[in-house]
């Protein structure tokens, strides 16, 4: 168990994984992502996902590394080494989510902003209903596996929307259809 002053130590995984993640992620866009913007500023929304194909394959690793490494017989830096993981998926996963959407809708963003938003911090606020008892049923590991299985159901989801996203925004009345 952690002091009091050594609590905030957990969450150094995190700003660690913020600080390995963020230059790598301004690089890629200046070197790859600026050159598709055309004349006028637009880019293919489509383009906005590719690197969440690397974000989701972090969230998995992050929670199974955690999950397994979060016992007293494991020295306490290993989960926070796995949490760092966490910050990288969820950037990546978010920046181009945001930023797809954005570009897919620039005359509703507002809206689906709001949508996203809601969705999401339904999600936030429903977790910690059942997560107590499922930590506490499954313990760490299984609980934060089952999340882990979870989350690699989702894997495909960025991919599916990188082949299929041109179609569907064709098909929608309020999407973006001049690129």
């Amino acid at each position: 168990m952690f002091s009091l002053s050594m609590e905030g130590l957990a969450f150094i995984g995190i700003l660690i994984g913020a600080f390995v993640v963020i230059g790598p992620f301004v690089w890629y866009y200046k070197v790859y992502m600026e050159p598709l913007f055309d004349e006028n500023g637009n880019i293919k929304p489509e383009y906005r996902l590719r690197p969440s194909f690397v974000g989701a394959f972090f969230i998995p690793l992050c929670l199974f590394w955690f999950g397994w490494s979060a016992r007293p017989s494991v020295h306490w830096i290993m989960p926070i080494i796995g949490s760092s993981f966490f910050t990288i998926g969820a950037f990546l996963m978010f920046m181009s989510v945001l930023s797809y959407l954005g570009d897919a809708y620039p005359e509703y963003v507002a809206s689906v902003y709001a949508g996203n938003d809601l969705v999401r911090s339904t999600f936030g606020a429903g977790f910690p209903l059942f997560a107590t008892g499922m930590y506490h049923n499954l313990g760490v590991g299984w609980a934060s596996s089952l999340l882990g299985f979870l989350s690699i159901a989702f894997i495909p989801i960025p991919f599916l929307l990188y082949k299929y996203g041109e179609g569907l925004r064709m098909r929608s009345k309020m999407a973006r259809h001049d690129i």
